[in-house]
C-alpha cells in the first residue's frame, strides 16, 4: 500500500468516508471527517479515484468520538461509529439535499428540507441475520469479506445478544446462521439455518423468550438469508409485533421496518402529509402488510393498497381485520398496471408510495401524471433513485414541496425519506 504526504478533507460522505484531493485526483478516505488533516495510505486505485484508508490523524474533528464498538474496524458494518449522533444527524440531511441538487436538478428554494429525524443509535434492530462458525459462534461477513465474530452487537437489543449467546443454540449440528425477530414485547422468533434435522426442547428456548422456532434448510446456492425451505418446529407460527397502534403478525419471511421506533413517526408523518378527509380516497402503492394505508385510514374514507406478492395481500387483509379497520382493501398486482384500468384508483386524492430501493417503474409514474392525483408521499430508502424519479414527476407538471429524511439505520450510511410532491396549479 502506498503511503501519501499528510492530506485534508474537504468533505466527507454519509458512508463515513472523507473526500481528499491528492496529486489531482479525487480520495475517499475510510473513517476520515471534513476539516480533518491525517496520513493515508492508498487500498484501492480506479481511473478516476482512489479509495484509502487513514493510518495517522493530525488534526481532528470536533465531531469525532471514539467508536464504542469493540469491533468498529474489522466488522463495517457501523460505518458512522466514529461521528457524534448530531454529526451524523446533519450527513445524511446533506446526503438527501446533494441527490436532489445533483440528480434531480432542484434548487433550495424550490422546496423545504427539515432536519433529519433521530432517535437511539443503539439496540434498534428489531430483525438481525448473522452467520455462525463452530468455535467463534455468531457474526457478520466482516469488512474484508471473511468472517467477523461478534460476541455483543451494539445494534441489537439485549433479548437478541442474550439469545445469541445461548449454549443449546449453539451446539444445533451443522449449524451455518440464524435470523432472529423480536417484538416490542421481547419475545422472538428464531430460524436456526441448517441442513440436519435438529431437536430443541422448548424449555431449552423459552427462558430467552423465544415463542416461535424454524429450520431453514437453504438452498445450495442462496441469494437471500430466507432462501430455502422453511420447516415450523414448535411455537406460533408468527411473531405479533405492534407499532403505530396496530398490531400485525409476521411470518419468517415478511417484510417490516428495522426500526420500530422511527417507523412509527415515519408512518404518521407520511399519514398527515397526505391531508386526507373523511370521503377521501387514498391508493397505497406498494403496501407490503399495509402499516402506511393503515395509519392513514384513520383519517381517510376509503384507502386501497395494493401489492405484488399476494401472501403480503392475504396477511394485510388479516391485519386489516384484527386491527378492526374496515375502510381499508386490498388488490394483488402491480399498481402501473392496475391505476391505470380501474376508475376508483383513479379517483385517488392522494397515493403513497414506498418502493424498494431501484425506485419506481416509470410505468408507475407515468400512470400517477394521466390520472392526475392531487397529493404524492413518496417513501425512499435511497436519495438517489427518489431524486430520478421526482425530476420525472416534476417535468411533468408536479411540484416538490417538503423532504424529511430519516434515521432509520443508525451509524450506518443509510438515509429514508418522506417526501410531499402536489400536483401544480
Amino acid at each position: 500500500m502506498e503511503k501519501k504526504a499528510p492530506v485534508f478533507a474537504v468533505n466527507e460522505t454519509a458512508d463515513g468516508e472523507g473526500v481528499v484531493r491528492s496529486e489531482g485526483k479525487t480520495v475517499f478516505v475510510r473513517g476520515m471527517m471534513r476539516g480533518e488533516t491525517g496520513e493515508i495510505e492508498i487500498t484501492q486505485e480506479e481511473k478516476r479515484f482512489s479509495r484509502a484508508r487513514l493510518s495517522s490523524l493530525t488534526v481532528a474533528s470536533p465531531e469525532r468520538i471514539r467508536p464504542e464498538c469493540p469491533y468498529y474496524e474489522s466488522c463495517g458494518g457501523c460505518s458512522l461509529g466514529h461521528v457524534t449522533a448530531a454529526h451524523e444527524l446533519t450527513l445524511k440531511k446533506e446526503r438527501v439535499r446533494d441527490a436532489l441538487e445533483r440528480i434531480g436538478g432542484f434548487s433550495e428554494e424550490e422546496y423545504a428540507l427539515s432536519d433529519t429525524v433521530g432517535g437511539k443509535r443503539t439496540g434498534y434492530r428489531n430483525k438481525a441475520e448473522l452467520r455462525f462458525r463452530p468455535g467463534p459462534g455468531f457474526g457478520y461477513v466482516g469488512r474484508d469479506g471473511g468472517f467477523c465474530p461478534v460476541e455483543d452487537c451494539l445494534l441489537l437489543p439485549k433479548e437478541m445478544n442474550r439469545l445469541l449467546s445461548s449454549k443449546a443454540v449453539k451446539s444445533v449440528p451443522g449449524l451455518s446462521g440464524c435470523v432472529i425477530r423480536t417484538n416490542r414485547k421481547g419475545e422472538s422468533m428464531l430460524i436456526l439455518e441448517t441442513r440436519e434435522e435438529i431437536s430443541l426442547p422448548p424449555d431449552l428456548l423459552r427462558e430467552y423468550g423465544v415463542t416461535s422456532l424454524w429450520r431453514l434448510a437453504p438452498k445450495e446456492k442462496p441469494v437471500h438469508a430466507l432462501d430455502g425451505e422453511l420447516i415450523h418446529l414448535w411455537g406460533e407460527s408468527f411473531l405479533t409485533e405492534e407499532i403505530a397502534g396496530l398490531s400485525f403478525r409476521l411470518s419468517p419471511r415478511s417484510f417490516f421496518q428495522i426500526n420500530r421506533e422511527i417507523a412509527e413517526k415515519l408512518y404518521r408523518h407520511a399519514s398527515m402529509l397526505a391531508g386526507l378527509r373523511e370521503k377521501d380516497l387514498a391508493v397505497d402503492a406498494y403496501s407490503g402488510v399495509g402499516a402506511i394505508g393503515m395509519t392513514a385510514a384513520k383519517s381517510a374514507g376509503e384507502v386501497v393498497g395494493v401489492e405484488v406478492i399476494p401472501e403480503a395481500v392475504k396477511n394485510a387483509e388479516e391485519a386489516a381485520e384484527r386491527n378492526g379497520i374496515g375502510n381499508i382493501s386490498f388488490l394483488a398486482g402491480r399498481c402501473e398496471e392496475l391505476l391505470p384500468r380501474d376508475s376508483r384508483l383513479r379517483r385517488a386524492k392522494a397515493i403513497f408510495l414506498d418502493p424498494p430501493r431501484k425506485g419506481c417503474d416509470r410505468r408507475m409514474l407515468e400512470a400517477i401524471v394521466r390520472a392526475g392525483i392531487e397529493r404524492i408521499v413518496y417513501v425512499s430508502c435511497d436519495p438517489a433513485t427518489l431524486a430520478r424519479d421526482l425530476r420525472i414527476l416534476k417535468e411533468s407538471g408536479y411540484r416538490l414541496t417538503s423532504v424529511t429524511p430519516y434515521n432509520m439505520f443508525p451509524m450506518t450510511g443509510h438515509v429514508e425519506s418522506v417526501t410531499l410532491i402536489t400536483r401544480a396549479g
